[in-house]
């Protein structure tokens, strides 16, 4: 629901004021400044998705890894014990 509400305040609200008023407010217009120019030009929202999108899949790969190896070494109290 949250994302519903952002997105329809972004597209009825945010964009129409920004490709009106010339005013860059979400950046819809132009790339912010960054420190490193990796995201340039006119497909500048295309080459932040792709970062966005490999930057989160390799974080959630990391994190994926080290939550494997905490659960093999460091027992649980959850699990429930074998019934003899």
């Amino acid at each position: 629901f949250t994302c519903t509400i952002f997105a329809f305040y972004y597209v009825t609200i945010i964009t129409p004021i920004s490709l009106l008023s010339g005013l860059n407010l979400n950046y819809m217009l132009n790339p912010p400044p960054l420190p490193v120019d990796w995201v340039q030009g006119p497909n500048y929202r295309l080459i932040s998705c792709v970062l966005v999108f490999t930057v989160f899949a390799l974080f959630r790969g990391i994190f994926m890894v080290l939550e494997i190896l905490l659960r093999s070494f460091i027992p649980i109290a959850t699990r429930k014990s074998k019934a003899s």
